[in-house]
């Protein structure tokens, strides 16, 4: 009610939870708005460096990558008051789990990619097709490495946990 945040009507509650907290520790100011956006991109860019790290064994392509999303210019644009760097840092941080998931097959890592990509979810809707096309990918990646036992129950708990977090948004 206090007219503070522009509503898009593309996103859902989440944000607007996340941005109200920064509103009270900060203020309704600039920096305050802003806060949530540098803060999250911030840890994208370091996000970034550890999964580049966990994908391709290799800290040379780490930190270039990482420098890379440090000077983008969409990158820096995004840190207007928008939940997209937030998107970017939970999609991210989901995929890193799932990479840490098909490396070493614990369900944890699986859990907490569902958990993260749910959270993106209920900050803005189109993170979902990232849900699709990570659910593709495990099923390619299972597929080709002949370990299908149990791959379905595993697709199915990511999409449970999935759909639990975005109940609240449907």
């Amino acid at each position: 009610n206090s007219e503070k945040l522009v509503l898009w009507e593309q996103s859902t509650a989440l944000w607007y939870y996340i941005q109200g907290i920064f509103y009270k520790i900060i203020g309704a100011t600039q920096i305050g708005s802003r806060f949530a956006s540098v803060l999250f991109g911030s840890l994208t860019i370091i996000l970034t460096f550890l999964f580049v790290k966990r994908v391709f064994k290799s800290e040379k392509a780490a930190l270039i990558s990482s420098f890379l999303v440090a000077i983008s210019p969409a990158f820096i644009r995004n840190m207007l008051p928008e939940m997209d760097t937030a998107i970017c840092f939970f999609v991210l941080f989901s995929a890193y789990f799932l990479f840490g998931y098909l490396e070493n097959n614990k369900n944890k890592d699986l859990i907490f990619s569902a958990l993260f990509m749910g959270i993106a979810i209920m900050i803005k809707l189109y993170a979902i097709f990232f849900t699709m096309s990570f659910i593709i990918f495990l099923l390619y990646k299972k597929m080709k490495a002949k370990e299908s036992k149990g791959t379905l129950k595993k697709i199915f708990l990511f999409g449970i946990i999935i759909f639990i977090l975005v109940i609240p948004t449907l």
